[in-house]
């Protein structure tokens, strides 16, 4: 577990922790009790994030 703290972040926890950033400025997401996060659906749907991730989506699935 410790060992786990001193390496540097993948490029995958990098780009979630810039969408929490980003969900953050907006005042949409709430820390309920211990590791609870609640976020508003349309804060997400919204982003372009996830629009771009939603046609990268679409287009696997219709190969």
């Amino acid at each position: 577990m410790f060992l786990q703290l001193l390496k540097s972040k993948s490029k995958e926890e990098n780009e979630l922790s810039k969408l929490f950033d980003h969900i953050r400025e907006t005042q949409a997401i709430d820390v309920v009790g211990r590791g609870t996060v609640v976020i508003e659906p349309e804060t997400i749907f919204d982003s372009p994030e996830f629009k771009k991730a939603l046609e990268r989506a679409a287009s696997i699935v219709k190969r």
